[in-house]
């Protein structure tokens, strides 16, 4: 069921490049306003927002539902179908994608001015990355976007991968949540509220990457240059969470093939197909996993 559930959501993601609205980060924006709405008319669920612990709960409590329904249903088929959803719903970045797809055609041209103009605008939309290169920026929006959530889902389901995702899309949700529904006199206390919850998201979201991070990056030393990465992942191991992007862009680029690059294509194509290879190593222990009978 797990690695049904994954071929036929990435199949189906692969055939949508380019959709909007099924993704998880406006469906976090769109609970993000119900909220924030709420929260105006009913005292007790202003001050659960406010509250750290209580803003956390109640923004992952989609998940939390979703786990409590699936665990009280027994059909095989509706559990596959909500799977589906949920992987097709939480996996893939397509406005970070469109931009990756117009640096590679400029590049092609040779236009290194649209290249530098469309590499800052990455950086912008991909801030946790921190990457210096276009290829830095492919391995964190493949583990990120991918690997990550296909960790989440094979280890706690369709819940576990909503959950991470409501985390991962909260800096972009609760921003224009509380954006939309602040009136103007009280743009400044809900623009310093949308500081705060974010630094808070953001450590919650470094913890729950931590452990996958590290599977990732194992992962790129079975598929590229295992002797020359092993080092890195060894005296990354126990890093802090804070340090996850770079730590795994480092081994990466250890494990990469280090070919001199003639171009600007050269170094994100490489980088690219090394992230591919770990989404396959992660599906063919999956299937392995599943074959053995560890995963259902």
């Amino acid at each position: 069921m797990v690695i049904l559930s994954l071929l036929i959501a990435i199949l189906i993601d692969r055939s949508l490049r380019q959709r909007q609205r099924w993704q998880s980060r406006m469906l976090a924006v769109s609970w993000g306003r119900f909220l924030h709405k709420q929260a105006r008319s009913h005292a007790p669920l202003q001050r659960a927002i406010s509250d750290p612990a209580g803003s956390v709960l109640l923004w992952v409590a989609p998940a939390v539902i979703l786990g409590i329904l699936l665990w009280l249903q027994d059909s095989a088929l509706l559990l596959l179908l909500v799977n589906i959803l949920v992987l097709v719903v939480t996996l893939g970045c397509s406005p970070q994608r469109l931009l990756v797809r117009d640096y590679l055609h400029k590049a092609h041209r040779n236009n290194d001015a649209g290249c530098q103009q469309l590499k800052a605008e990455l950086d912008a939309a991909n801030p946790d990355a921190e990457a210096t290169t276009l290829g830095g920026h492919l391995v964190w929006l493949n583990f990120r976007y991918y690997f990550a959530v296909c960790c989440w889902f094979i280890v706690f389901g369709a819940p576990g991968a909503l959950l991470y995702a409501l985390v991962r899309d909260s800096r972009h949700a609760q921003a224009q949540a509380q954006t939309k529904n602040a009136s103007a006199d009280k743009a400044i206390e809900a623009e310093t509220a949308t500081i705060e919850q974010n630094s808070h998201f953001i450590r919650i979201l470094h913890w729950l990457e931590w452990v996958p991070v590290r599977v990732a990056g194992f992962a790129y030393l079975l598929v590229g240059h295992f002797n020359r990465a092993l080092p890195v992942w060894l005296k990354g191991f126990g890093k802090d969470a804070e340090l996850n992007a770079g730590y795994l862009q480092t081994i990466a680029e250890r494990a990469e093939d280090q070919a001199e690059h003639e171009d600007l294509t050269d170094e994100p194509c490489a980088m690219l197909k090394l992230a591919k290879r770990t989404m396959t190593f992660l599906l063919a222990a999956t299937a392995v996993a599943t074959l053995l009978g560890w995963l259902s």
